[in-house]
């Protein structure tokens, strides 16, 4: 009985084997790469000249309104997130104290003392 299991068992392994390459072969499309680029792609690849740092309002090159409001939105609660992520990690933190209590401690003292007795 366990032969015809395993020879019933090897061709669905062959099978599910096989259909793993059926993939297509992936061709990967053209994309041009903008000018401005050159730089960051030459820094990339070990070039002496440095890449040019980000400027501090990069979201400006967009020229969106909505996105400049949410900007200005986003680094003005910034502070409030980070305070967050504090109260967050001291919750987790004192969470983990109050279960530290639930744990059982083992606890192993010796002591020696010697003793003269007089005959």
């Amino acid at each position: 009985m366990k032969s015809l299991a395993y020879a019933l068992l090897l061709p669905v392994l062959l099978l599910a084997l096989n259909a793993c390459s059926l993939t297509p072969a992936y061709d990967r499309p053209h994309v041009t790469v903008p000018a401005e680029w050159d730089a960051l792609v030459e820094a990339q690849n070990g070039s002496t000249e440095a890449a040019v740092p980000a400027t501090i309002d990069w979201w400006t090159r967009f020229a969106s309104a909505e996105l400049n409001e949410l900007m200005t939105q986003a680094l003005a609660k910034n502070h409030d997130v980070t305070a967050a992520a504090a109260r967050i990690e001291q919750a987790t933190a004192t969470a983990r104290i109050a279960r530290s209590r639930l744990t059982p401690i083992a606890s192993a003292s010796v002591i020696a003392s010697r003793d003269r007795q007089r005959a």
